[in-house]
């Protein structure tokens, strides 16, 4: 090889492996305070969509609040330091999230678990699954999620993390691109052998699914926070079929919205869900899904009791504290 081409080859290399390592390179809570929604996920992944809220709030006209999980940010899909379970799964995790006031970066929080104690893996899990929560959107016994309002919400949420701390979350595959994976539903198909005699219902189930996920985002982008819902909660529900509505005293109510799931064999699929906080008629807080960051909090604290048990009290609620509309 002629030296100017060995040259050339010798420096490509060199700023490959040097924006790897950028790539890689771990950045600090610090760094990033000050930086819009875009300029933070700009500095994990520059080519992912942009990311979706864990909740937004209007904890007043001048100085909005939005609250997004690393992971929902970042693209979580591994697990070495700050990489935790990926996107979706039912149970809130326990990855950072980032704090935005007036759309910038303020701070961010690590989520205090909801119980003291790892769930055992003997008989006792299934007790161990109906014992108390500490759901940081309930502060009070018999409330409905964030109830109380927004001002203390990131403070029962957990310890503010210190601007040193170091966020390295895993990179997956950019959303849209199949991050999902390709092995066939097991589960389903095993299910869907146990319970045969219920197979004649699975295509109307599927269909309500697909209706409720293409219909369910439609009537969510009808919602402007801060805005007082026109006929309130009840004509909403009357004019979108899915959605209900739960109140707790006289002014303050939670609108849930139907957003469903992707047609599947699985007959006990849980749909996923949008959540939508009214004071006065007034929406407050908008919590887009149930499965990221606050959305999963909500959905637990929907559906727990008195005394911060799991119930099935609530409509979509199980024993286990499970939620789907």
């Amino acid at each position: 090889m002629e030296r100017p081409v060995l040259i050339r080859a010798l420096l490509a290399s060199f700023f490959l492996m040097a924006g790897a390592t950028a790539q890689a390179m771990p950045l600090r809570l610090g760094d990033l305070i000050g930086s819009s929604v875009v300029q933070v996920q700009a500095r994990f992944a520059a080519d992912r969509a942009a990311p979706s809220d864990s909740l937004t709030a209007a904890a007043g006209t001048d100085e909005p609040i939005r609250l997004v999980g690393l992971d929902d940010l970042a693209g979580v899909n591994g697990a070495d330091g700050h990489c935790i379970s990926a996107a979706g799964a039912w149970w809130p995790s326990s990855s950072p999230v980032l704090v935005f006031r007036a759309g910038v970066l303020v701070g961010a929080v690590t989520p205090a678990p909801l119980r003291e104690q790892a769930m055992p893996r003997d008989f006792r899990a299934a007790a161990y699954m109906r014992s108390p929560l500490k759901n940081p959107v309930i502060a009070h016994s018999g409330d409905l999620p964030l109830e109380d309002g927004l001002s203390a919400l990131t403070e029962r949420l957990g310890p503010s993390l210190p601007p040193d701390t170091v966020l390295n979350p895993c990179i997956g595959p950019a959303r849209g691109q199949g991050s999902g994976s390709t092995t066939p539903d097991l589960a389903g198909a095993l299910q869907g052998a146990m319970i045969a005699p219920l197979a004649a219902k699975l295509p109307a189930l599927n269909a309500t699914r697909a209706r409720a996920r293409l219909e369910g985002p439609k009537a969510l982008a009808q919602l402007r926070l801060g805005e007082v819902l026109e006929g309130g909660p009840q004509r909403f529900v009357a004019e979108h079929p899915g959605s209900f509505v739960e109140q707790h005293g006289v002014a303050y109510e939670i609108l849930v919205i139907d957003l469903g799931d992707e047609p599947g064999r699985n007959v006990a699929r849980m749909n996923e869900a949008a959540f939508v906080g009214l004071r006065g008629g007034r929406i407050e807080w908008m919590a887009p899904s149930s499965r990221r960051a606050i959305g999963k909090f909500i959905a637990l604290g929907l559906c727990e009791d008195e005394g911060g048990r799991p119930s099935n009290k609530r409509r979509g609620c199980t024993g286990y504290g499970f939620f789907s509309p």
